[in-house]
C-alpha cells in the first residue's frame, strides 16, 4: 500500500524529487519506487529517468532545480531545523 508521500511523488513530473527527513536510516525509509529503479545509496533513478533522493537538512542544498517533499517531521522543530528547512524550501522549484 502506498503512503501519502508515494502518492505525491507519483503525481510529480519534476525530473528530481527530494524527500527531506529529519533523520535517515535506510532501514527506516518506507518509499516505493517504480520497478526497475536503480539505487546509488540515497538516490534512485527510475526507468523514466526521474531521480528520487532521500536526504536530511544537514546535507548541502543542491544548486540545481528540484521539487521538495517533507516527510517524518512529527516532532517540534528546533530553531536550527526550521532555518535549514527554510533554506531547502527556498532552493526548491
Amino acid at each position: 500500500m502506498k503512503t501519502a508521500l508515494n502518492r505525491s511523488l507519483d503525481r510529480s513530473a519534476h525530473p528530481w524529487l527530494v524527500v527531506l527527513m529529519p533523520k535517515v536510516t535506510m532501514a527506516g525509509v518506507c518509499l516505493v519506487v517504480p520497478k526497475g529503479s536503480i539505487s546509488s545509496g540515497r538516490t534512485w533513478r527510475t526507468p523514466t529517468g526521474q531521480l528520487i533522493t532521500v536526504t536530511t537538512p544537514d546535507r548541502p542544498v543542491p544548486a540545481i532545480p528540484f521539487e521538495l517533499f517533507l516527510w517524518g517531521w512529527g516532532h517540534q522543530l528546533s530553531t536550527q531545523e526550521m532555518d535549514r528547512n527554510k533554506e531547502w524550501r527556498a532552493a526548491s522549484a
